[in-house]
């Protein structure tokens, strides 16, 4: 995102979360909802503008160059259709079928769709006696050959408006 700063904007403010927060969303819903865009205008003021030529050379002296994969890795399983929710596999297995593709690609689109639609209503304690909570946010890469990959495989397992008439 840097990187497509430069001509577009000389100076940005990188904003850090204080008490060790990651998360914007969660930063938020902790304070008081009186006061939160009081508190995030004054933490926005109180940071630095940065020049973002020189931001994105010291972001950019940071990565090393890439290696390359080691040729003995092990092959990748199979992909099974009983981690799926029986009431997605069917529907999986059509589309997996039908497009003549891995079932990963359907599969994890549907996934992704379904944890949009829970989004922050729902979380998870890991650890019984602890307030830490994990929210299922999602978020996915599919990877492969491009002559592979047909675009409706990714998309087809998004139910559309038009779908449901």
């Amino acid at each position: 995102m840097i990187q497509s700063l430069p001509g577009v904007a000389k100076s940005t403010k990188y904003v850090t979360l204080p008490n060790g927060f990651h998360d914007v969303s969660d930063y938020i819903a902790s304070l008081p909802k009186e006061s939160s865009a009081e508190t995030i205008r004054e933490l926005i003021e109180q940071t630095p503008y940065v020049d973002v030529e020189s931001l994105g050379k010291a972001q950019s002296e940071q990565w090393q160059e890439p290696q390359s994969l080691p040729a003995d890795m092990p092959p990748v399983p199979p992909f099974n259709f009983e981690c799926l929710p029986d009431t997605l596999r069917p529907w999986i297995e059509d589309i997996s079928e039908r497009m003549q593709c891995p079932p990963d690609f359907p599969a994890v689109g549907a996934m992704i769709a379904l944890g949009s639609l829970v989004g922050r209503k729902v979380g998870i304690r890991p650890k019984r006696h602890d307030d830490w909570l994990e929210i299922p946010n999602c978020g996915a890469a599919l990877l492969r050959l491009l002559d592979c990959l047909k675009r409706s495989v990714a998309t087809g397992s998004y139910p559309s408006a038009s779908s449901r008439s």
